[in-house]
């Protein structure tokens, strides 16, 4: 009974993510939001904090869990990637369209480096919901292991159900 009870939510979690991000979509059409700003990306965590407030939980015990890490080395290797990658793109073609490219906003160069910091936002949008709150309400009662799996297989449905329609966009 508890396992269904699990599953259920995370259905009705599924179901939530999916509308605020179609609700989120409308936003972005209503609006002419173009470019690189993904309004969808963040329906995970909007359901999040729907649900956090329905169960009346605390957001900032929620936010304090999901960001709770220690500064070793793979954390900063992992925070230091963007950068260098960003950092490296703009070395490798400063010969071909100069320096001045990088802060010219319409240069191809300028428009990578863009994008590069632009994803990073954008996918703190889905992560706070899949993984800072549905992996752990998840874990509750499965394994590491199956909870993951689960994610993955939730994760993998709404992106196909979101890249379906227009996969450019």
């Amino acid at each position: 009974m508890k396992t269904h009870r699990h599953l259920a939510r995370s259905l009705w979690f599924f179901l939530a993510a999916f509308s605020c991000s179609g609700v989120l979509l409308g936003i972005q059409e209503v609006f002419h939001v173009d470019g690189f700003a993904q309004l969808p990306m963040y329906g995970p965590t909007l359901a999040a904090l729907l649900f956090l407030w329905r169960d009346g939980a605390s957001l900032a015990g929620f936010f304090r869990r999901s960001f709770a890490f220690t500064l070793n080395g793979p954390v900063l290797a992992g925070l230091a990637i963007p950068i260098v990658v960003t950092a490296c793109i703009a070395y490798w073609t400063q010969p071909y369209w100069g320096l001045a490219s990088v802060l010219d906003p319409s240069s191809n160069t300028s428009l990578t480096v863009f994008y590069v910091v632009a994803m990073f936002f954008a996918v703190i949008g889905e992560e706070i919901g899949w993984r800072g709150y549905l992996l752990p309400m998840l874990q509750e009662r499965f394994t590491p292991l199956v909870s993951s799996l689960e994610v993955g297989v939730i994760w993998g449905v709404w992106h196909t159900l979101c890249l379906g329609g227009d996969p450019v966009r």
